[in-house]
């Protein structure tokens, strides 16, 4: 049986492998409806019938590594700055890997303070569990949750959530809100090869398993990607794709006719872009022979059907894929670039865009396109960034490559949860130095507050963190009180 390939000197394996983030901009911006400081009231003459504060705070966790903890910090929603919150770190399992936050929306308030309910999800790799914990909204302290951590198979390597999977909207991993049914959290275990479920409990975060679970994958699974009603699980070890039916009401998986598809050598990423069109394609990116694999995903079976001219070449070792507004993008980390393509959406053959490939740093390990992209680069311990032209040409930003700690092993980026901007809200972003056990904060915004996705760094920046800290994510809070 085949294992995962190590790729470059850091090597892309389930201890370091990076998701390829794309929407958290519009996540988080989208929502957040309350202020700092605002005020709702209403008056009857001077008698004031309804009168209530909310309070808008951000934190930051921090996944540990080495120190087997997690970082728990609050973020000044004006300037970026990282300061830890108390009783930080938390302790999570052993080897943890990454985290995962969610909001829930079934919480019936009936007294002040209402606080949002929020729970954190963090991957333990070799203790083989989910430690789950619920967020205080005022301070962003950790609690466990009954019965965590919770059991998984053999070498956990990372987690999807999915909510309110059957109605009209279903979220991807990251921010999500929980609603009232169909809430899923999908733990992919690459040493035993299969997934394990779990229904999460809207209102108390707790996990349940799903019937049936765990469910086989292919041979060294390294990524699931929900589409829809679909799953897709990258087999790397086994060169396919696994391709399940979800049952929304109770989370099982089902192999779809014809699964597994064959990918080429050694696939790693797999990426969908947002379209309105009729036609639905998959991009995979295969680090072992260095290409491209892209397909027509059936919209009522699942199906993929390789698209004419797949797969498409690449550069040395590609390792992440990237689409929206029309391109695909591949990091390379062996010939240290990035390949940029044309989407035909009628087709959904790839072209490469003139200029390709771009240069990035030394030993690139994740790429972000959130608007702007983002190579990491954990050779040269920086962040190269590029905006996108018309074309799909990448361009410098000024000042990129910026200078990062020690070993950076990725990128996540995040709004402030408030307007304290002429432009809106405030973007940051967040950098986890694996090898100078630090965090560097940067903002993503000009002076004047017109967002330009060039990065700043926070006075104060970097920040330290645990052993080995090794991925990021952010979340606001809401605290409502009474008002006079």
């Amino acid at each position: 049986m085949k294992r995962i390939r190590m790729i470059g000197s850091k090597g892309i394996s389930p201890m370091n492998l990076r998701p390829v983030r794309i929407h958290r901009f519009a996540n988080t911006a989208l929502a957040v409806a309350l202020y700092s400081g605002m005020v709702s009231c209403g008056h009857s003459g001077n008698s004031c019938l309804l009168c209530t504060t909310s309070t808008v705070r951000l934190f930051a966790y921090v996944v540990n590594n080495g120190s087997g903890n997690v970082s728990a910090y609050s973020v000044d929603t004006a300037s970026g700055a990282l300061a830890a919150v108390p009783g930080s770190p938390f302790a999570a399992g052993t080897s943890p890997t990454s985290v995962t936050l969610v909001t829930s929306s079934n919480v019936a308030f009936t007294s002040f303070p209402e606080e949002t309910v929020q729970f954190a999800y963090v991957v333990n790799r070799t203790s083989q569990s989910v430690s789950a914990y619920s967020i205080d909204a005022a301070s962003g302290a950790l609690t466990t949750l009954p019965g965590s951590p919770y059991a998984t198979d053999s070498g956990p390597v990372s987690m999807t959530v999915v909510t309110g999977f059957g109605s009209t909207v279903v979220e991807p991993t990251g921010q999500s809100t929980l609603a009232n049914a169909g809430n899923f959290a999908y733990i992919l275990n690459h040493d035993s090869d299969n997934i394990s479920a779990y229904a999460i409990d809207a209102t108390k975060g707790t996990f349940v398993p799903v019937p049936g679970s765990p469910f086989a994958a292919g041979s060294g699974p390294v990524a699931l990607t929900i589409a829809g009603h679909f799953a897709y699980v990258l087999d790397n070890g086994g060169d396919s794709v696994s391709a399940y039916s979800v049952d929304t009401a109770t989370g099982a998986l089902s192999p779809v006719p014809g699964s597994p598809f064959a990918t080429g050598s050694g696939p790693i990423s797999l990426a969908l872009p947002n379209t309105s069109g009729a036609a639905t394609y998959v991009y995979v990116a295969n680090s072992g022979s260095g290409d491209i694999s892209a397909y027509l995903l059936d919209a009522t079976s699942g199906a993929l059907t390789p698209v004419a001219g797949s797969p498409f070449p690449a550069g040395s070792k590609p390792v992440a894929v990237a689409v929206g507004g029309g391109f695909a993008y591949v990091l390379n980390q062996g010939s240290n670039n990035i390949s940029a393509y044309v989407i035909d959406f009628s087709t959904g053959t790839l072209a490469a865009v003139p200029g390709s490939p771009f240069a990035v740093g030394a030993n690139p390990v994740q790429l972000t396109y959130p608007g702007f992209v983002y190579a990491v680069n954990a050779g040269s311990n920086s962040v190269s960034a590029f905006s996108v032209s018309s074309a799909g040409a990448l361009v410098p930003l000024p000042g990129s490559p910026y200078a990062t700690g020690s070993q950076p092993a990725g990128l996540t980026a995040f709004a402030s949860g408030m307007q304290v901007t002429p432009s809106g809200h405030q973007y940051f972003a967040l950098v986890p130095n694996g090898g100078s056990n630090n965090v560097s904060a940067y903002t993503l915004d000009a002076p004047g507050g017109q967002f330009n996705g060039a990065l700043s760094a926070v006075s104060g920046s970097p920040f330290a963190a645990g052993t080995s800290p090794d991925s990021a994510a952010a979340i606001t809070t809401t605290v409502t009180v009474p008002g006079n």
